[in-house]
């Protein structure tokens, strides 16, 4: 006995990434990339020169690029979508080793007809 078979086509729901803002997707994913917020280098690195730069009244407009001073909540999701891209990339390769798996089935059936 077997289910009947149907098409779905509805799309997939949208995932946590894409509902957040991205102060909503930082904090979120902070806890999971950057660790918790009790380790010591996250602590001594929450204030970065670009947070003292925007705290201060007048020079705070005028924008400030400091190398590498990310905030730990930054670094998360940049770690978040190096993790993401990686996952992807795996899944592009399971289905090219499959296309090719099904290439040599289908090479195989013509050659034995």
């Amino acid at each position: 006995m077997s289910l009947p078979i149907f098409i779905v086509r509805a799309g997939r729901p949208p995932g946590e990434e894409e509902l957040l803002t991205e102060t909503g997707r930082e904090a979120a994913m902070a806890p999971r990339y950057a660790g918790p917020q009790s380790r010591l280098d996250r602590t001594l690195n929450a204030v970065t020169l670009d947070d003292l730069w925007r705290s201060i009244p007048l020079l705070g407009r005028i924008p400030f690029v400091a190398f590498g001073s990310l905030t730990y909540n930054q670094r998360a999701v940049a770690e978040y979508a190096q993790v993401e891209q990686r996952r992807r990339f795996g899944e592009l390769l399971e289905i090219e080793r499959f296309a090719q798996q099904a290439e040599k089935a289908k090479l195989a059936a013509q050659s034995g007809k």
